[in-house]
């Protein structure tokens, strides 16, 4: 695996990202934890674990390995654009089925987060690490649209549909 200056990136700093957090702490693999507005921001979690409060995804996702988050279309998409394999803790809406897709893609996991324990962290994360799913994550990001392009897509669709 390259060198990166995370392994994981933590998007959000609920139970399952304080258990990834816990769990690549154990092994020795570097976390970044995105803590929004919780009381997490400035915590000291250990010396494998940098919290902060929030990241520009575009700038911090290639400087990691992989992804740990709620499984929201917008970070389960620059995630995977990103080609990290990603790790869909889900909370509600329509992030179980983003969380779904993932798996079905080979590109992670996925749990909700209702039920998450330290062993879904160690079976999540031994997925992200799993060099088939590396595999199958860059292939997949090598098959999307950049974000700059649907968006203008996006926003032709909307503009004739005006006209």
């Amino acid at each position: 695996m390259a060198d990166y200056d995370y392994d994981v990136l933590i998007i959000g700093a609920g139970p399952g990202g304080l258990e990834a957090a816990r769990v690549c702490a154990e092994r020795g693999r570097r976390g970044l934890i995105v803590a929004g507005w919780s009381d997490l921001v400035g915590a000291y979690l250990g010396d494998h674990v940098r919290v902060v409060d929030e990241v520009v995804h575009a700038e911090v996702l290639p400087h990691c390995a992989a992804a740990v988050h709620h499984g929201g279309a917008g970070t389960t998409a620059a995630s995977l654009r990103a080609g990290l394999p990603t790790l869909v803790c889900a909370v509600t809406a329509d992030q179980p089925f983003w969380g779904e897709r993932v798996r079905a893609l080979g590109v992670g996991a996925a749990v909700r987060l209702s039920s998450f324990t330290d062993d879904d962290a160690r079976a999540g994360l031994a997925v992200l690490f799993d060099d088939g799913t590396r595999s199958a994550a860059a292939a997949l990001a090598r098959r999307m649209t950049p974000a700059d392009k649907a968006v203008a897509a996006a926003a032709d669709i909307c503009e004739a549909r005006l006209t």
